[in-house]
């Protein structure tokens, strides 16, 4: 996949594990490609394997993509001669409905668990 993998998913795989199951069975967890050229649904299922399962991997038509990148305000672009792709990386929480709740941006400096801060808005919203 790529060089760096994105830690978003590891941060969201740890968050999972500490899920009670009251909990676990409320959310519905995606990863979303910016790059559907490359990531093809064979290529997300290889990638899926090192995260936890719940997370579905989703790719579409570049269109649509472009749609949720913009919709979120989610900046991607490609690294001059390479294959990678330079992405925020902003975890959502969204409700009912498809409605903004609030969002992650992981400080990996922070000796504060960032999978706890994430359960702690979670049970929040969901209590």
């Amino acid at each position: 996949m790529q060089k760096n993998l994105p830690y978003e998913p590891w941060i969201i795989s740890e968050t999972l594990a500490k899920l009670d199951e009251k909990t676990n069975d409320k959310l519905q967890t995606f990863f979303i490609t910016v790059d559907p050229e490359r990531d093809s649904t064979e290529r997300l299922k290889e990638f899926q394997q090192q995260f936890d399962h719940r997370i579905q991997m989703l790719t579409g038509e570049r269109e649509k993509i472009d749609e949720v990148v913009a919709k979120y305000k989610v900046y991607a672009s490609k690294v001059d001669g390479e294959e990678e792709i330079n992405h925020s990386s902003i975890i959502y929480l969204i409700g009912h409905g498809g409605k903004y709740v609030t969002h992650f941006a992981a400080d990996l400096n922070s000796d504060e668990s960032q999978s706890d801060k994430i359960l702690a808005e979670i049970r929040k919203y969901v209590n």
